[in-house]
């Protein structure tokens, strides 16, 4: 194919182009004698998905995913996806200037398990067809040279957090 370098110039919408993306995260602090201070903050992630795009390599780089082939969000766009999060505070007083803080991050407490992308490398390299090519997730290596699927929403996760303020 010809000109085909034309449809990187051409405009469309970027990968990470997300119409709509919702957040609401209210915040409630407890006054009640044993658990003063407590602070409890729900929360709700809506996004709309990124736009999908057939990519081929360039020849001379020999890479893929170099050329947006039928123009930009070709593929239409993924899925909305939506997560709810906790977050858990509680502040234990030393004294008037010193305290510390007990914290808890649970995220995505319904685990799920939605694909966020499809692999949109048509080729794996300049000639060389991608077998994956629109299927869930999308590969690539890192620093370490492991290959690593993403492209799908992070299961339920956790973290616990202390904290000296002073």
């Amino acid at each position: 194919m010809l000109n085909t370098i034309a449809y990187m110039l051409k405009p469309g919408p970027l990968n990470s182009d997300r119409l709509h993306v919702v957040n609401i995260y209210p915040t409630y602090v407890f006054d009640k004698r044993f658990v003063r201070g407590l602070v409890i903050t729900p929360g709700v992630r809506i996004q709309s998905g990124v736009p999908l795009t057939t990519l081929e390599g360039l020849e001379p780089y020999s890479d893929s995913g170099e050329i947006p082939l039928y123009g930009r969000g070709d593929l239409g766009r993924a899925p909305v996806t939506g997560t709810v999060d906790v977050h858990i505070d509680y502040p234990w007083r030393i004294n008037e200037t010193k305290s510390l803080h007990f914290s808890v991050d649970t995220l995505n407490i319904a685990n799920t398990k939605r694909n966020l992308l499809i692999d949109q490398n048509a080729d794996l390299a300049f000639g060389v067809l991608n077998a994956d090519f629109m299927k869930p997730g999308t590969a690539y290596q890192n620093a370490a040279g492991s290959n690593l699927v993403q492209g799908f929403v992070q299961p339920f996760n956790a973290r616990f957090h202390v904290a000296f303020n002073f």
